[in-house]
């Protein structure tokens, strides 16, 4: 499993003249440790960036963004091994899926108990109407929670993200 992490592996099928049947050897690439930190959206969106009718040339022509991405996030995990953990492109793209699906269930959460009401007495203004003062205070509650998730992850981000890129 090691050397598999390490090493990526090609088997080279040869005919050589004077043989019937085919020479098959695999050979071994050793991985440089930078390779291990491309983020998985780079290294899904790789087939996408490239043209495969001109796949050699256009993967020499991006191979530079790539070889950045993997030195930047290679050195920063190396100075900062807590907050490259934390911070990584892959964890950020699930916090902000944990973000936005958090936002939704709030609104939902303060749609299907609050109400909307007319006041009697002058047509048109509108209020909340709360279940009750425990539910009040726990919704607001959570909606600051889920504020302060969002501002401490935008903050690690801008601290140490922003000046990467």
């Amino acid at each position: 499993m090691f050397v598999s992490k390490i090493s990526k592996n090609i088997e080279i099928s040869v005919q050589l003249p004077t043989e019937i049947h085919r020479f098959n050897k695999i050979v071994h690439f050793p991985l440089l440790p930078q390779t291990l930190y491309l983020a998985d959206n780079t290294k899904s969106n790789l087939r996408d960036d490239i043209d495969l009718d001109n796949s050699r040339n256009e993967l020499m022509n991006m191979m530079p963004v790539y070889f950045k991405e993997m030195k930047l996030n290679h050195n920063f995990a190396i100075t900062n091994k807590f907050w490259y953990v934390i911070s990584k492109n892959d964890n950020l793209n699930m916090h902000k899926f944990i973000s936005w699906f958090g936002g939704l269930l709030i609104n939902m959460l303060i749609i299907s108990t609050m109400e909307l009401n007319e006041n009697d007495e002058e047509k048109g203004e509108r209020y909340l109407i709360y279940p009750d003062a425990k539910w009040e205070i726990s919704v607001m509650t959570l909606s600051f929670v889920y504020a302060g998730y969002n501002f401490v992850m935008f903050l690690i981000w801008l601290i140490f993200r922003s000046t990467i890129s």
